[in-house]
Parts: C-alpha cells; structure tokens; sequence
C-alpha cells in the first residue's frame, strides 16, 4: 500500500508541476515598475505627518447657537401666548 501511495504522490507532484507550468505559460508574469514599489514602500512604513487646524473665527458657532436660541424662544414665546389667551378665555 505504501508504494501505491507512494506513486500517487508523484503522480499529484507531476500533474502540479505541469499545471504550474501551464499557468505560467498562459499567464504574462508583469514585472513592477521599480520606482513606484520603492514609493509604496515608502508611504506604507512611514506614518503620514497630521495636523490639526483650529478654527480662529467663531462665526459658525455663533450662527449655529444664535439659530437655536432663537428657535427655543419663538417656541417659548408661541407657547405662553396661547397660555395667555386660554387664560383669558378662561376667566
């Protein structure tokens, strides 16, 4: 039994080496551009530099937060005014 194994695994390396060799044949092996595998290289082990900008104006802080005060009071404002004439109904 050993050697009927024996030659069924040269039989699989043969048929491997063959199935590797028509593969290589069919297929055009593509040889990288040194320049840019030298790059890539770079940029993958080297940690990109990163900044943070502070915004120095306030503009959008304030037009946000002026909106939402604004909004909050109108609502404020929309509901006492019917409290107020629901009370006056009322009495």
């Amino acid at each position: 039994m050993s050697a009927a194994r024996h030659a069924s695994r040269q039989e699989m390396i043969q048929y491997d080496e063959a199935l590797e060799g028509k593969l290589f044949a069919t297929l055009n092996p593509v040889q990288a551009n040194p320049e840019f595998v030298t790059s890539l290289k770079t940029r993958l082990t080297s940690s990109p530099a990163v900044t943070m900008e502070r915004r120095e104006d306030l503009a959008a802080v304030v037009v946000i937060g002026s909106g939402l005060f604004a909004g909050v009071f109108l609502t404020w404002l929309v509901f006492f005014v019917r409290y107020l004439l629901g009370r006056r109904r009322t009495a």
